[in-house]
């Protein structure tokens, strides 16, 4: 539920002006709204201009103590406003790809905790409400700042999801994806005209105190919306831009929480959040790894291991394979992980495509840009020589019995992650790597207009062929993972910036 802003009366434009001066009236943004807000006559100043003192500062929730049958009458009492009622105009948002991701998340969280057990419409209109609220003096220029404005006071917050406890509540997965949508299309420019330029609701089973103050101008399910009285209320005082800001909704959320005594916990994540699956790039550099280093079977190696030497032993002077060995000869920094983590920048094989930006520590690992791309070009030639791509293909079987054994694990560690950090991690992909014996390696690879692709390597690599015997290592990767906005924006796009890689172990 809103919890709405208590427009104040009784300040007049000389008392103000005594006390701080004309000047300092105007950009208070925690003044008074006097008679503009209740319907009066603007005041004007000794120039003949129009005064408008800013909106009052949030406050406490202040609600009649009356039963919820009463509620719903006294609601219903309550005249609509005969005003015109246009439709807001669209939102622009402002700022990267990492600032709408954070927007899209805390929209997301108001309509889901806000409006749930609403119809789409009903979730339409409180993302309108966030969005009229963003454009207005009275509030944050920003949306994570509104949908938690007043969430550190012990009372004032704006939406009571944030003060109230209801995010230790995990989302059903089908819920959070249709609030989703419906927080993409808002931010997109999408107007929900019912509502029009409404800054206020509250659900019909409560009345507060400020509610005739108000002009009532729509009832959406439960929901009753009100927009401020006089020029406050019309189109001409939505007109600040978005700030192109966004705070990290991870930390507004944990801070809220704390706040009010609740230990953070993670917000709920589905299945579809975490992917395990063996990976082309990964089996790849692994093959080239093995071939590069052991080419021979060995007794103790496991079945796939063996199988790789015999299919691909014709192949272990391979010109990809001589390059590797001679780039991670020595002391060189082109390790096995270095490897991994570059290789995950670039598209599956064959065509093998650079994504996004890499990090200019994997390009000088490898030597320099030049010798990195001959090395890709290697690879090229090697996928396409030994029939690479066929390996895997008939091999799925295989590596979907991998993937079922090491789901119960994988879900087993992410919940431990989070309970210990009180971060949510979203969108990981557990990597299945059956030739490797170590897992730890993690990262995060952003591309421009693209979701964000967090990722970490499970090595399988060991006679016992137990899922995540390298969990400790794992875990580390994972939560220095989980501090990075990769996993802390569920699905959202992200800022055009290098790939960002951890190691753990």
């Amino acid at each position: 539920m809103l919890l709405p802003l208590n427009p104040l009366s009784g300040v007049s434009i000389a008392q103000a002006r005594r006390a701080v001066g004309l000047s300092a009236v105007m950009a208070l943004s925690a003044a008074a709204i006097p008679f503009l807000a209740s319907g009066v006559a603007a005041p004007r100043d000794s120039d003949g201009e129009t005064v408008r003192l800013p909106p009052a500062a949030a406050p406490p929730l202040l609600l009649r103590d009356v039963a919820r049958e009463d509620a719903l009458s006294i609601n219903a009492a309550i005249p609509f406003s005969r005003d015109p009622n246009p439709a807001a105009r669209p939102f622009k948002m402002r700022g990267g790809d990492g600032a709408f991701a954070r927007a899209l998340h805390c929209l997301t969280e108001a309509i889901y905790y806000e409006a749930d057990s609403e119809t789409a419409d009903g979730q339409r209109a409180v993302a309108q409400v966030v969005l009229n609220r963003v454009r207005h003096p009275a509030f944050s220029p920003s949306v994570c700042a509104t949908v938690y404005h007043g969430s550190l006071r012990s009372t004032g917050c704006q939406f009571s999801f944030t003060c109230d406890g209801s995010m230790r509540r995990r989302p059903a997965a089908s819920g959070w994806a249709k609030a989703r949508g419906i927080a993409e299309q808002a931010l997109a420019g999408y107007v929900f005209a019912p509502v029009g330029q409404a800054t206020h609701y509250h659900a019909d089973y409560v009345v507060p105190y400020w509610a005739t103050s108000l002009a009532k101008n729509a009832v959406l399910g439960t929901h009753i919306f009100y927009r401020w009285r006089g020029w406050w209320g019309q189109r001409a005082a939505f007109a600040r831009r978005h700030s192109g800001q966004e705070l990290d909704p991870r930390l507004l959320r944990n801070a809220a929480l704390s706040r009010h005594g609740v230990r953070p916990e993670p917000p709920a994540w589905s299945g579809e959040d975490l992917v395990l699956a063996a990976d082309p790039r990964v089996e790849l550099i692994s093959i080239v790894h093995l071939l590069a280093n052991q080419p021979e079977v060995s007794a103790d190696a496991t079945e796939y291991e063996n199988d790789v030497r015999k299919r691909f032993a014709a192949f272990s002077d391979h010109v990809a394979v001589e390059i590797y060995r001679q780039l991670s000869a020595g002391n060189s920094k082109f390790t096995a992980a270095t490897s991994l983590e570059t290789l995950i920048h670039y598209s599956q094989p064959p065509k093998l495509e650079s994504q996004g930006s890499l990090d200019p520590k994997l390009i000088g690992a490898a030597g320099g840009k030049q010798k990195l791309d001959g090395f890709i070009a290697a690879l090229r030639d090697f996928v396409r020589h030994s029939e690479f791509e066929s390996f895997f293909k008939e091999r799925e079987a295989y590596y979907a019995k991998l993937e079922k054994q090491a789901r119960e694990p994988a879900f087993e560690l992410v919940t431990a992650i989070e309970k210990d950090t009180g971060a949510p991690v979203h969108n990981v992909r557990f990597i299945l790597a059956p030739l490797l014996a170590k897992s730890g390696t993690a990262g995060c690879r952003t591309a421009p207009k693209q979701a964000a692709d967090a990722w970490a390597i499970v090595g399988l690599g060991d006679p016992s062929g137990q899922p995540f015997k390298k969990a400790a290592e794992l875990g580390q990767s994972l939560g220095k993972l989980s501090e990075s906005e990769c996993l802390s924006q569920s699905g959202a796009k992200l800022a055009n910036q290098p790939g960002k890689s951890v190691r753990g172990g």
